[in-house]
């Protein structure tokens, strides 16, 4: 790539040359075309109402071993199906049955 101009009438070429080159930067890129909306099944948002289809447990991850209790829920707003973390004071209310095995509180609600 040339050199960088210099001067006092440089200053228009600079910016388009920053402007191509920040193209190149991940994070730019995926903000500007808006890849991480598209790829979020909620769309962006950071809840969305949905129909719960089963209830499903869910193995947690090393070093830990528990059944997670989870939810396949059917979203009202594009219709994807996800699978959803139930927490404690959802659960009371949803899943009764459940409600006297529950030790883990705070999980991340997609899975």
């Amino acid at each position: 790539m040339a050199k960088s101009p210099l001067g006092l009438f440089s200053g228009r070429v600079l910016k388009d040359k920053r402007k191509k080159q920040r193209w190149s930067i991940g994070t730019y890129k995926r903000r500007n075309l808006g890849l991480d909306k598209k790829a979020s099944p909620l769309g962006g948002a950071p809840q969305a109402r949905g129909i719960v289809l089963e209830k499903v447990g869910i193995e947690a991850k090393q070093p830990n071993s528990a059944v997670r209790k989870c939810v396949r829920v059917q979203l009202i707003k594009n219709g994807k199906t996800v699978t959803a973390f139930l927490l404690m004071s959802m659960m009371k209310y949803m899943l009764k049955e459940w409600a006297h095995q529950w030790e883990a509180q705070w999980e991340i609600f997609l899975v």
